[in-house]
């Protein structure tokens, strides 16, 4: 029996275009919603989700529907223009007007269309009018210009002013981009606005880029006005979408497969795309095992859909195939660097495309065009779909070559991991660049290890292109001559340093013999009375130099901390050295090397007291420390080892007490300055007095760095001590050079991060994050490198969570998480890290709508701090822990909201809200706590409001008005207030007589709120403008005592008898 041929009815990744409106089912409505919109305003913004189906939504749903007249008014003559902005949104407006179709000239001048219709858009802010007028458009036809993938604009001009940060200052693409942009803006909602012509403008838009819009005149406004937010399909509308192309197509399909497949979307941001794809390859699977086979008749069912995979491997695997098709490894090497460079997550974390022509990635490549065009051809041959266009289309040097979509960077695991390589190599780039840059300007010099050594690595392993280059930055060549200079520098110095050391050895070996001999006499000479002396003196000696080591590397060094149950030990250690140090500052003598060593032992006792955490001894005891030193230095005021351990004893003094006295610090530290400052001036080839500066300087940075209005001076003692310590490492190249460096660039990281500089923060946190990377490879098992490159990481990923980079944080932060866990066998005191880690992952997959992924973060970090309670009595009473455990808890009773489990969600403030009290009660006035405390009550009082219960959150936000609150938080509660009067106007089981007196309460309260806030310093003129922009004011903006508040900015008085429900 002769089969049918059936055609595979699913699009993979490609969403559908106007010629196949017949597959796109499941958006029935909300197409008839989008004819409503475009019936209201000329300006329509589709924003969504990546993968919600924005493009397909547009193209097979919205541009058929006019084609068929649905919009009755307008008429079903339709000319569509379809485009994206690009790196030139302006020249592909034009391109996409040009085409026949739109505003079709004559054929003799069809070559030169685009640039004649650029010319007008140009011209001024209507251009974009003018050219459409100058077309001559029939009266009616009606134009639509549809701008896909709007978010494009955004990101390319962020690429331009990334680059332009590492180029000259003559360099000018960042603000041409910008100019471009914003005229390109300038010309839609111009044209959008006027009613001479019937042009309408769709576009569409990522709604995590919504943000960026604010930097557009006049493009905010037309959004809110044509905005139309995509909503979520219903499993109805899912049903409908799989059933209905497979009955187009000729199959069936079973209902366990289908319930299957409607389970398995859940809440996935990239649920349509995978879900396509996953059809696709289903339907590809059942057509050549079993409609081609023996069963013809068998519907499409589970066992063809766990045979490709399911959703969850369905995409990754099948692009691995068509990797390994490709055989060859030099194909494999050029579908790796095609992939690179068409994806991007240096210029936006959140992960965008980056469409590249042929002949660029030709370039890139390093490959001629042939073997180019086999690898795309590979993936985007029909039933595969990963590349655009599609294989109809014929390759040209000028073809964009684009990813289907941008789910494929987030579900194929290879594709990620060279997003993740690519940006580390961009980022190596950047900072080669950036220091070739520098080195030129005279400001900086030649990169030494471990900066070098990665350098070298990167250019090994990924033999950088300047056409690859370019996509970052220019300036490929002086950065390489840059890099190739600091190896022969090296070289040159390692070989001079061979040769100095050969000389040394040659010396040395000349002038040995006649040592011994003298050596031997001068031992045969000594009375034996003498060296029963020296001996003793000797023994001393030896023994203050073990309990020094002792401390030292066992104890301040953390090194027990890599052996599983230490701690009991270090303690004992600890006060066994304590011992030894006190009974050796009570015997002072004479002899000024004993009383030099006394003053040493208090040092070491104030050490050993921080450690012991008894803060009020240490600084006694480095007060002490200071007397004796400076007596010391009074009479002998040219000895350079007391000059130094005073210098040394106030840094550690100021050290001490800068977190509780800040005068007395930034005293001390500007002694140590002085004292130390002196030393090199009189010994400048001295490197441990340039170490001791620099730790100096870079205490004091940690010290004015608190005071946001002394961040200049924070900001020059950082660099100096990063210039010493960067110094040091370059001339005598010792691990804590490198350490304290790192460190040092950590603490600068911090203060440009509250200065709100992020760009430079995340730069100085990626050089420390390198240096301590390095030392790694040389000492693997180095806990305290670990340690502080986990604290790097997290930082990192902080900012970039601040900084809305939700992919990059989620990097960093994941790397902090596994070093803090390889960890904590050996310090368990380190699992309040990992929960802490686990708690701002949580914070991350939220903003990126993971909310369930978020939960399980959260409970894990909740897990982590309840098993530390229960360890130790002490983290009950800890302030720090306890707010740090109610902030886990109120995160997780907002991912429980937002999910609607509200009472489990108001049982976990409720627990946030003890710890934050504990913490209150137990710390100083000052922390900030009672600031978190607050936040729980006001979550409180608003989870019940979403619950539906406006008495219980009236009473929440009764306990509330009893802290101190700051003006916004005034408005925040009159906001609460306001909802509460519309829970009891609906509410039932109110008389109506009681209704109208528990809302008249609310009211009166949310003006008293919003009076106490005006007090405070809010501002008038916001509340009015709310009121009259039909805002939540609205509706009490007649009230006498809302008029009064206004007019003379008081609190007023309320009748506590209707205040009471």
């Amino acid at each position: 029996m002769n089969k049918a041929k059936l055609s595979n009815p699913f699009r993979g990744l490609c969403p559908f275009g106007p010629e196949e409106d017949y597959l796109f089912f499941g958006r029935e409505q909300i197409v008839d919603q989008l004819l409503k919109r475009l019936r209201q305003t000329r300006f329509l913004a589709v924003i969504g989700s990546s993968g919600c189906g924005k493009s397909s939504l547009i193209q097979a749903g919205l541009i058929p529907s006019l084609y068929s007249g649905y919009m009755t008014r307008a008429g079903s003559s339709w000319r569509v223009a379809i485009m994206r902005p690009g790196a030139d949104p302006i020249g592909n407006l034009a391109k996409a007007l040009s085409h026949p179709d739109i505003l079709g000239r004559d054929s003799r001048i069809e070559e030169t269309a685009p640039v004649v219709n650029e010319a007008t858009i140009i011209r001024s802010n209507y251009g974009l009018v003018d050219c459409i007028r100058l077309a001559r458009v029939p009266k009616n036809e009606n134009i639509l210009i549809v701008v896909d993938q709007f978010e494009e604009l955004f990101r390319f001009n962020r690429t331009h002013q990334q680059s332009q940060a590492h180029q000259p200052p003559q360099a000018q693409p960042a603000e041409q981009a910008r100019e471009d942009a914003v005229a390109f803006v300038k010309r839609l909602t111009h044209a959008a606005r006027q009613t001479e012509l019937p042009i309408y403008i769709v576009l569409t838009m990522r709604s995590d880029f919504i943000g960026e819009c604010n930097e557009y005149p006049g493009l905010p406004e037309s959004i809110n006005e044509g905005q139309f937010l995509v909503p979520r399909m219903t499993r109805t509308e899912l049903r409908s979408a799989i059933v209905g192309p497979v009955k187009v197509g000729g199959a069936n399909i079973s209902p366990r497969l289908l319930v299957k497949l409607l389970n398995d979307v859940g809440d996935n941001p990239d649920r349509l795309p995978i879900l396509q794809h996953a059809l696709m390859r289903t339907w590809d699977y059942w057509y050549q095992n079993s409609y081609q086979s023996e069963n013809p008749n068998e519907p499409i069912d589970l066992h063809h859909y766990q045979a490709i995979g399911t959703m969850e491997h369905a995409l990754s695997s099948h692009a691995d195939e068509v990797f390994e098709e490709l055989g060859s490894v030099q194909a494999k090497k050029i579908a790796e660097k095609i992939f690179k460079s068409i994806t991007d997550s240096l210029s936006d974390s959140r992960g965008v495309r980056h469409p590249t022509s042929l002949a660029s990635l030709c370039l890139i490549a390093q490959a001629d065009e042939k073997n180019v065009n086999a690898v795309i051809n590979a993936f985007r041959e029909a039933g595969r779909s990963f590349l655009m266009p599609n294989d109809q289309i014929s390759l040209s040097p000028e073809t964009i070559i684009d990813l289907s979509h941008e789910s494929l960077m987030r579900v194929w695991k290879r594709l990620i991991r060279w997003i993740g390589e690519e940006h580390t190599s961009a980022q190596t780039y950047l900072r080669l660049t950036l220091a070739a840059q520098r080195y030129e300007q005279g400001t900086t010099g030649l990169w030494r290890d471990p900066e070098l050594q990665i350098g070298l690595r990167w250019r090994e392993l990924t033999q950088p292109s300047e056409a690859w280059a370019a996509l970052y930055s220019s300036g490929f060549s002086r950065s390489m001559a840059f890099l190739e200079a600091s190896k022969a520098e090296r070289d040159r110095l390692a070989a001079e340093k061979r040769k100095t050391h050969r000389q040394h050895l040659q010396l040395a070996w000349g002038v040995s013999f006649i040592l011994l001999v003298f050596a031997v006499y001068a031992l045969i000479q000594q009375q034996r009375a003498e060296q029963e002396q020296i001996r003793a003196e000797q023994n001393f000696q030896l023994a203050v130099q073990a309990v020094d080591e002792m401390l030292g590397d066992v104890v301040v060094e953390n090194s027990l901390a890599n052996i599983p149950q230490t701690e009991a030990l270090r303690q004992k250690l600890l006060e066994k050295t304590r011992r030894f140090y006190e009974s050796l500052q009570k015997d002072r003598a004479a002899d000024l090397s004993l009383q030099v060593e006394g003053a040493i032992a208090q040092v070491r006792l104030g050490k050993i007291y921080q450690l012991q955490s008894q803060p009020e001894k240490a600084e006694i005891a480095y007060q002490k420390a200071i007397n004796q030193l400076s007596d010391l230095h009074e009479q002998f005021p040219d000895n350079p080892l007391i000059q130094r351990l005073l210098g040394e004893a106030y840094d550690w003094y100021g050290a001490q007490v800068m977190l509780y006295h800040r005068s007395k610090a930034e005293h001390a530290f500007q002694l140590a300055l002085e004292y130390l400052q002196d030393l090199i001036n009189r010994f400048p080839k001295k490197d441990e007095y340039q170490y001791e500066l620099a730790r100096v300087y870079n205490n004091q940075g940690i010290l004015l760095g608190t005071d946001l209005a002394r961040a200049e001076d924070a900001e020059k003692s950082f660099k100096r001590s990063i210039s010493l310590f960067d110094g040091l490492r370059t001339s005598r190249g010792k691990p804590n050079d490198s350490w304290r460096l790192s460190r040092t660039q950590n603490g600068l990281g911090g203060l440009l991060r509250r200065l709100n500089r992020p760009e430079e923060a995340a730069m100085i946190y990626q050089e420390a994050i390198a240096i301590v990377t390095a030392m790694l490879e040389v000492e693997p098992d180095k806990r305290e490198y670990k340690e502080g490159l986990a604290r790097f990481y997290n930082n990192l990923g902080n900012l970039y969570l601040v900084n809305k980079q939700p992919n990059l944080a989620l990097e960093s932060n994941t790397k902090a998480r596994q070093l803090f866990e390889s960890l904590a066998e050996a310090i368990p005191e380190l699992r309040s890290e990992i929960a802490n880690s686990y708690n701002t992952q949580s914070s991350i997959l939220r903003g990126l709508n993971r909310n369930k992924e978020a939960s399980e973060a959260v409970e894990i970090a909740i897990g982590h701090y309840t098993d530390l309670a229960q360890s130790s009595p002490d983290y009950n009473q800890d302030p720090s822990f306890n707010n740090r455990f109610g902030g886990f808890l109120a995160s997780f009773a907002i991912l429980r909201s937002d999910s609607g489990s509200f009472e489990e969600a108001i049982e976990l403030i409720s627990r946030a809200i003890e710890h934050f009290s504990i913490a209150v009660n137990s710390a100083a006035p000052s922390s900030g706590y009672q600031r978190n405390l607050s936040n729980a009550y006001w979550l409180l009082a608003d989870t019940h409001l979403k619950a539906g219960n406006h008495v219980r959150a009236e009473s929440a936000l009764a306990l509330l008005l009893k802290i101190n609150l700051d003006k916004n938080k005034l408005v925040g509660i009159a906001r609460l207030y306001l909802r509460a009067v519309h829970l009891a106007n609906s509410d039932s089981a109110l008389v109506e007589m009681e209704r109208a007196d528990v809302s008249e309460s609310y009211a009166s309260k949310a003006v008293l709120s919003l009076g106490q806030a005006i007090k405070a310093g809010y501002s008038k003129a916001i509340i009015k403008k709310n009121a009259e922009a039909g805002g939540e004011f609205q509706n009490i903006s007649r009230r006498e005592d809302f008029l009064k508040i206004l007019a003379i900015g008081v609190d007023v008085t309320i009748d506590e008898n209707k205040s009471r429900p």
